[in-house]
């Protein structure tokens, strides 16, 4: 499911999570008013309120904080029922917390209990939540002056068909590792360990049509997501691909930060899914002993391989450059299985750019392109990703 992103007042939420503390259960609430009425509370900064979800009652669901956010929505304890509670800690800091618009004379609609239901799936299998009485909790169990939601909810109901959508259960979960990342499909997605805040994306839903390759001229994804960290200034892209094979996703794929640096609009960040690398990049040798490639950091001084070591790079000039280092097999097939996989889910066309244009820089092309390109094809003073990507290891 794709909800579409409203967001709300910039004090009525806090960026990330306070002492890097998990999320580890799903509050449910109802909105005691229409989508209207809880969209303008919560980007009224005196409401001091918000959610991360609202389910209208169609089932249209709207998104008001990032996951990776915590959201005022269950912070105050009245005569509270739920064992999950954890002394001395707000419930805002480990929860997510989804409204749902009340009816006096509709009750509880099938669309929006299956889009509840759709929901809570879908958040459980990201963050890894053994789908339980004690995980999916209503409001009231928290603060029993809320009455939140009322009596009739169909509670069980909801809390069966998540858990009918695929979700493993308690017991299942802990047969697994308590920091196992999530499926997609074939894939396996960490979607938690590298999340970014909000503040570090622009958490609003576009339309993609393009992926762009990237190498992160470093040697992990943490190194790469450590940098992004400390600036300010919205860059970052939805996925790093370690050289293991790990995939991490940054932020969701439906939303977008500067990740190419275009100069003259936003047009290409916000159409585009970045995908990094985490491959050293450009080589050369070192002066000191020519028999040695070192990578860019402090002047080209970083030794990376021996030129014996002829499996560890390529060959070939390309921007300036004559050595490139080579991405490990477990690597490609990760990335050729997630550019598949994004391909599908947001319908982008799977074609890659001809031979002759594949490493060029040609606004011509690429203004208009969609389907699978690199860095290299919008900037000319860029090298990723490279000569030493294989692209025949896509299967486009």
């Amino acid at each position: 499911m794709t909800p579409r992103w409203i967001g709300c007042a910039p004090e009525n939420f806090r960026a990330g999570r306070a002492a890097g503390l998990p999320p580890s259960a799903i509050v449910l609430h109802r909105s005691g008013g229409s989508l209207s009425d809880l969209r303008a509370r919560f980007a009224d900064p005196v409401s001091s309120v918000s959610a991360h979800y609202a389910v209208g009652l169609d089932g249209s669901v709207h998104q008001y904080v990032s996951e990776a956010d915590t959201a005022f929505h269950a912070g105050m304890i009245v005569e509270p029922t739920w064992p999950g509670l954890r002394e001395g800690i707000n419930p805002n800091l480990y929860t997510f917390g989804i409204d749902q618009e009340a009816s006096p004379t509709n009750g509880w609609p099938e669309a929006q209990r299956t889009a509840t239901a759709t929901l809570i799936a879908e958040i459980a299998s990201r963050w890894s939540i053994p789908l339980s009485e004690e995980t999916v909790v209503p409001h009231r169990a928290i603060r029993a002056s809320a009455r939140c939601p009322d009596a009739a909810y169909p509670f069980d109901e909801v809390l069966e068909r998540a858990r009918a959508r695929g979700v493993v259960s308690t017991d299942e979960m802990e047969l697994a590792t308590a920091d196992a990342p999530a499926s997609d499909g074939a894939l396996s997605i960490d979607r938690t360990t590298l999340a970014l805040p909000s503040t570090q994306y622009y958490p609003e839903n576009v339309s993609k049509d393009l992926i762009v390759l990237h190498f992160t001229a470093g040697p992990s994804a943490r190194s790469a997501v450590n940098a992004w960290r400390s600036t300010p200034e919205h860059v970052a892209t939805a996925y790093v691909v370690d050289v293991d094979g790990s995939i991490y996703e940054v932020f969701p794929p439906t939303c977008w930060a500067y990740h190419l640096g275009v100069k003259g609009g936003t047009s290409h960040e916000r159409r585009s899914i970045g995908i990094e690398i985490a491959n050293i990049g450009p080589l050369q040798p070192s002066p000191e002993d020519p028999a040695v490639l070192n990578w860019w950091p402090n002047s080209w001084k970083r030794a990376y391989c021996r030129l014996d070591e002829s499996a560890r790079y390529l060959k070939r000039d390309y921007r300036g450059k004559g050595y490139f280092a080579a991405f490990p097999d477990v690597q490609m097939d990760t990335v050729a299985r997630l550019v598949h996989s994004l391909c599908e889910r947001f319908g982008i066309p799977r074609q890659i750019p001809a031979a002759g244009v594949r490493l060029q820089y040609e606004p011509a092309t690429f203004d208009a392109y969609k389907g699978i390109a690199t860095h290299g094809n919008f900037r000319s003073d860029k090298w990723d990703v490279g000569p030493a990507f294989d692209w025949d290891r896509l299967g486009l």
